[in-house]
C-alpha cells in the first residue's frame, strides 16, 4: 500500500496568522492547510479593486501562478476563450507582474499550490472542468457566475447571480477536489461582499467555519411562506420562534426561499438571534424584485430551474415549517410530504403555520387524509394511494407555542412521534439509509437525536 504524504513548513507570519484563528478556524487549518483566504484579506476593497482593475478592453483574464503572471487576451469566439486560458495555464509566459506578487508568492506557501485565474465570468461546466484536471487551476476569481456563452466577453456582469442545478453539482464536485471559486459579485446597490464557493454554496468568507459546525450535525429548518403579503403579526411570532429554536439547539439554522415579505422576515429575525442562514433564491429581477445577499450562505437559481433549486432545499433540511403562502409554498408542501412517503427522508413533523386561525391549510391536510384512506365518501378503493402514517405528519395550528412545542417534542423523543403515527422500524431503517445517501452529496451530517433514535427504535 502507497500513501502519498506531504511535508510543509510554516513561516512566522503563518504561524502568528494561525495563533489569531477562532479555535473552529484553527481546526480546519490543521485538516486542511492553511489557504490563501488564510493569508490575505482578499474581502478589503483595495483588493477586489487590483483584481479586476487588470481586466479591460485588451485583458480578458489573468492567469497567476508561483512562477508569475500569463494575461489573456480578448476574443469575439467564447471557444477561443476557453482553450486561451487552458494554454495560457499549460504554455504561457511567466511574467514578474508587481500586481499580483503577494499572490504568487502566497501559493508557494500554500498546501493548494496549482493556479489562480482572475476573470470577470466563471465560464461553463466544461471550461471549469478543463481549468482544473488540464489547466491546475485551483483558485478562481470572479465577478459573476453566469452560463451563456454568448455574453461571456462581457466586461460588467452586474447583476450576474444565476447559475443552472449542472453547474451547481459541478461545483460541488470540483471543490471536494480541492477547487476554491471566489466570487464578487456586483448589484444594483453596488459592490456586495466576497464569497467563497465553500461545501455547497456561496458563504461569507467570515461565515465558513460556523457553516462547518452547522453542516455536522446541526438542527435545520425551512421557513416557507408567501412572496407576495405579509399578515399583520407574523414578525412578532417569527421573532419569538426563533428565539424557541436557538433555545432547543444553538447550533440551529434557517433555510429560505431569498425573496420579499415572509422570506425576508425569515432571514431578518436568523440574524437577531445567531441562526445560520441560508437563502437559496430565483432570478427575482424577472417580478421586480432585488436578490438579498445578506443570509450567511447563498444561491441563485435561473427561473427554469426550480426543480433543481427545491431539490437542493428539501434535501439541506430538517424541519419544513409553512407559513401562509401560495403556489410556491403549496409546491413546497406537497414536496415535503413527497419525501417520507416514498423513504428519501425521516419522518418528522410538518408544521403549518396560519397565524390567522382561518383554516387555510385545511384543505390541503384533508386531501393528505383522503389519500391515506381505503374509503371515501362513500366509494372504496382496492388500496389507499398513500400510507395510513403519512397524513398524521401534518400539524396545522394558529398558536407558536402548540408549534413550537410539537418540535420539542419530537426532538426530545423521535421515536414516540414514529410509534404514535404507526411507522415500522424497518420503514424507519429505509428513510435513514436513504435519507444520509442523499445528503453526503452537500456534506451534511444528521443530528444526534435523530441517529440516536434510529437506532433505539
Amino acid at each position: 500500500m502507497k500513501i502519498p504524504i506531504a511535508l510543509y513548513t510554516s513561516s512566522e507570519k503563518d504561524k502568528k496568522l494561525f495563533n489569531g484563528f477562532s479555535p473552529e478556524t484553527k481546526k480546519r487549518v490543521a485538516k486542511e492547510g492553511m489557504t490563501l483566504a488564510d493569508q490575505i484579506d482578499i474581502t478589503a476593497p483595495e483588493f477586489r479593486a487590483r483584481m479586476f482593475s487588470s481586466l479591460d478592453e485588451k485583458t480578458s483574464s489573468v492567469i497567476i501562478s508561483g512562477a508569475g503572471v500569463t494575461r489573456v487576451d480578448h476574443s469575439e469566439l467564447y471557444q477561443w476563450h476557453k482553450e486561451s486560458n487552458l494554454n495560457a495555464c499549460m504554455n504561457g509566459a511567466r511574467l514578474n507582474d508587481a500586481c499580483f506578487e503577494d499572490l504568487s508568492q502566497a501559493l508557494k506557501q500554500t498546501q493548494e499550490q496549482g493556479r489562480i485565474l482572475v476573470t470577470n465570468r466563471l465560464g461553463s461546466i466544461s471550461h471549469l472542468e478543463e481549468l482544473f484536471h488540464r489547466g491546475g487551476v485551483r483558485h478562481i476569481f470572479c465577478r459573476g457566475v453566469n452560463d451563456n456563452t454568448s455574453n461571456f466577453n462581457e466586461q460588467d456582469p452586474l447583476n450576474d447571480f444565476y447559475m443552472t442545478e449542472g453547474k451547481h453539482k459541478k461545483l460541488i464536485d470540483l471543490s471536494r477536489q480541492g477547487l476554491k471559486v471566489y466570487w464578487y459579485p456586483e448589484s444594483v446597490i453596488g459592490d456586495e461582499e466576497p464569497r467563497e464557493f465553500y461545501q455547497c454554496g456561496f458563504v461569507k468568507l467570515d461565515a465558513k467555519d460556523r457553516f462547518d459546525v452547522f453542516l455536522n450535525g446541526g438542527v435545520s429548518y425551512a421557513m416557507f411562506g408567501s412572496a407576495q403579503a405579509v399578515v399583520d403579526g407574523y414578525e412578532n411570532e417569527i421573532d419569538w420562534l426563533y428565539e424557541k429554536f436557538y433555545s432547543l439547539n444553538n447550533n440551529s439554522g434557517i433555510y429560505h426561499g431569498n425573496g420579499p415579505h415572509l422570506m425576508e422576515l425569515a432571514q431578518k429575525f436568523a440574524g437577531y438571534h445567531n441562526l445560520f442562514s441560508c437563502g437559496m433564491g430565483m432570478d427575482f429581477e424577472q417580478v421586480g424584485e432585488h436578490p438579498n445577499f445578506t443570509p450567511d450562505m447563498v444561491m441563485f437559481y435561473n427561473s427554469d430551474q426550480i426543480e433543481g433549486r427545491q431539490s437542493h432545499i428539501e434535501k439541506m433540511h430538517i424541519f419544513p415549517w409553512l407559513n401562509l403562502g401560495g403556489k410556491g409554498s403549496w409546491y413546497e408542501l406537497s414536496l415535503s410530504y413527497l419525501k417520507p412517503g416514498i423513504y428519501e427522508s425521516l419522518p418528522v413533523p410538518i408544521t403549518l403555520f396560519d397565524i390567522t386561525g382561518s383554516g387555510y391549510w385545511h384543505s390541503s391536510v384533508e386531501q393528505v387524509r383522503g389519500m391515506a384512506r381505503k374509503k371515501l365518501n362513500g366509494y372504496e378503493f382496492e388500496k389507499a394511494f398513500s400510507q395510513d402514517w403519512a397524513d398524521k405528519l401534518m400539524f396545522e395550528t394558529s398558536k407558536k407555542e402548540v408549534a413550537a412545542g410539537n418540535i420539542q417534542d419530537f426532538m426530545e423523543d423521535p421515536g414516540k412521534f414514529w410509534a404514535k403515527i404507526g411507522i415500522t422500524p424497518e420503514e424507519i431503517q429505509l428513510c435513514f439509509r436513504n435519507h444520509q445517501k442523499s445528503l453526503e452529496q452537500y456534506g451534511i451530517v444528521l443530528p444526534e437525536f435523530l441517529s440516536t433514535a434510529v437506532s433505539r427504535y
